[in-house]
């Protein structure tokens, strides 16, 4: 499978290279390095996995450097991805979750337009997540 790169205004979504050191080497199918688009540096990543039961439903997860965090790019990259999944992908529904605590990336998921769901409790660690949903535009 040969990954695209997403532009946005201020970042590139793209495949990983191998200069992107040995963490992202086994980098999951659909994993997209999260770039600057000035410099080219690399501030996180951000990933979307078709669930095995359901080929048109896909998970998103993102991670941004802390250096990076309060000025949009989370969120400019999770919409770029939400993007890619329904017009590339064909996906129908993508969801997220997020700790209950973790308000910036409920934050960002709401700014995308998610609407949040039921919410998940781990079977292992009796752990709550919130769970947000997008259906496609089409």
């Amino acid at each position: 499978m040969s990954l695209t790169t997403i532009p946005t205004k201020r970042l590139f979504l793209r495949p990983f290279e191998s200069t992107d050191g040995p963490a992202y080497s086994e980098a999951l199918p659909y994993s997209f390095a999260i770039t600057l688009r000035a410099g080219g540096q690399l501030i996180g990543h951000c990933h979307l996995g078709p669930e095995r039961d359901s080929p048109t439903h896909a998970g998103v997860a993102f991670t941004l450097n802390q250096d990076y965090w309060g000025q949009g790019y989370a969120t400019e990259a999770v919409r770029a991805l939400l993007r890619y999944g329904f017009e590339q992908q064909n996906m129908q529904c993508l969801f997220a979750e997020c700790q209950p605590e973790n308000l910036a990336a409920k934050r960002v998921l709401e700014k995308v337009g998610m609407q949040q769901t039921e919410p998940i409790t781990s079977d292992s660690t009796n752990a709550a997540s919130l769970r947000f949903a997008l259906q496609s535009p089409d």
